[in-house]
């Protein structure tokens, strides 16, 4: 693990906790301890670079970016960030010494799900840690934890290209050449405190409560009985695919003239309605929120939550679909604006510990967030990686890479058996063939197992024994 300075330094800013934050702060508060928040990072360092160098690059990027000096406390009854004059910052290093023929995947996999299950304590400045496993003299491994309140998917990308910056400069011992940052994260929580403050979001408010007016808390049903409250196990399942298909499906989305994520939003709730028997599909996404240019080069957390609400029919085409949530995915966008823990206030959704506010199931698709790049003496490659602990029940995530695209399916295995996520992927893979090979064929032309054929029927049985069961006791 890596360690920062023990010892106190002083606070040189407070600002406001944003809306995202305080979201990371009750979820905390909430199962103490859960590492689902910690967004894990993986790269893989070609060439012969130091530790030293490494590490000598974080604390300067540590140094520029203060979100990352900063620690969340409540102060008279209201949460803020508080920003410390100084974190130092150490680098976890470990030889990895492996047989001549022996696959280190396994031994890096192991190290990287030990560091990512660590919690983070909110309430102490320094939440990012990195560890460097040494396979070689010209070979690394670059495991990176950051907590959600700090740290967003478009992080990612800044992180990357300033350390790769900075240790390149650092080899050739000369200074980084890095624009001056125009703000800092604590600029923007101010900004959105005045935003919130203002009344601006009415317009917003009387979108999102028509929009999500009596409808359902759309989930999949569980192979096992749900927990009283909610848990933090998780598990994963993946499927590679070749460039091609990125390829196709972006000359697609492109040609009926609707984003990828659009086409693939499109592609999963037919997936779910076909899975479950349902037909008003609810899933979650993740925005990047950066809609200033003078926060393109901040390291923080920006992203906020919108609930897309996907009717479905059997008998309409994948077609006639698309146009709908083409509709659907603008008009969210258009009202991006209402922070998620704001739209839950709205919407005053019943408390359930088990269940997450609004969002069962979730989903993104997008293209790596670090492009693999030369610094100096050593390439930078993005490799994939699994933050630990399930925040949904079920987390869609499909990523373009150079070398293909990568389907990916987290569940909560508290809730499911692999046997039906893997049926439930299967299906996924299915319905964005057939939406990209036949897209005028009806929902229910999409084929089903057998065996999921009788899941879902069970389900609409048992809805429909429920649905009766509260009419008569109403």
């Amino acid at each position: 693990m890596t360690l920062h300075d023990p010892l106190p330094e002083p606070v040189i800013a407070r600002f406001p906790a944003t809306a995202t934050q305080l979201r990371c702060w009750f979820l905390d508060q909430v199962t103490p301890g859960n590492p689902a928040l910690n967004v894990a990072v993986r790269w893989e360092l070609r060439g012969p670079v130091q530790p030293a160098t490494i590490e000598a690059a974080f604390q300067r990027v540590i140094d520029r970016h203060e979100v990352l000096r900063t620690r969340l406390v409540e102060r008279d009854g209201a949460l803020v960030q508080e920003v410390a004059a100084n974190v130092r910052f150490r680098l976890a290093v470990v030889e990895l010494r492996v047989a001549g023929d022996e696959d280190p995947a396994a031994r890096i996999e192991s190290i990287a799900h030990a560091n990512g299950s660590v919690p983070f304590d909110l309430s102490q400045p320094g939440l990012i840690r990195a560890t460097l496993v040494r396979i070689s003299a010209e070979r690394a491994m670059l495991l990176i934890v950051a907590h959600q309140a700090c740290f967003d998917g478009f992080s990612i990308r800044i992180l990357g290209h300033e350390i790769g910056t900075i240790a390149a400069a650092l080899e050739e011992g000369r200074e980084p050449d890095l624009p001056d940052l125009p703000l800092q994260y604590g600029d923007f929580a101010l900004w959105q405190q005045e935003y919130l403050a203002c009344g601006v979001l009415e317009d917003d408010a009387a979108y999102w409560r028509a929009q999500l007016a009596d409808a359902p808390y759309f989930e999949v049903e569980p192979d096992l009985p749900r927990p009283a409250k909610r848990g933090t196990g998780a598990a994963m399942i993946s499927a590679d695919l070749p460039p091609s298909f990125g390829e196709r499906l972006e000359a697609e989305a492109k040609r009926r003239g609707v984003s990828v994520f659009a086409f693939g939003s499109a592609v999963l709730s037919r997936c779910l309605a076909r899975f479950t028997g349902q037909s008003d599909i609810l899933i979650g996404t993740q925005i990047a929120g950066r809609n200033d240019v003078d926060l393109e080069l901040l390291i923080g957390v920006f992203i906020n939550n919108l609930v897309l609400r996907l009717p479905t029919d059997p008998e309409a085409s994948f077609s006639d679909h698309l146009l709908r949530v083409r509709e659907v995915v603008q008009e969210a966008l258009a009202h991006q604006a209402m922070p998620f823990n704001k739209l839950v206030e709205l919407m005053n959704p019943a408390r359930d510990p088990s269940r997450t506010p609004l969002i069962s199931v979730n989903f993104n698709i997008q293209r790596t967030f670090l492009q693999n790049r030369r610094y100096g003496s050593f390439e930078l490659v993005s490799a994939p990686s699994h933050s630990p602990g399930a925040v949904y029940d079920l987390n869609f995530q499909i990523v373009g890479r150079p070398s293909g695209w990568r389907v990916t399916l987290e569940y909560a295995t508290e809730l499911f058996r692999p046997g039906t996520i893997d049926a439930l992927l299967a299906l996924l893979l299915d319905a964005f063939e057939q939406a990209l090979e036949a897209p005028e064929l009806p929902l229910k032309a999409l084929p089903l197992d057998p065996a999921l054929e009788d899941r879902r029927d069970h389900r609409a049985s048992h809805l429909g024994r429920l649905e009766t069961v509260t009419r008569e006791l109403g």
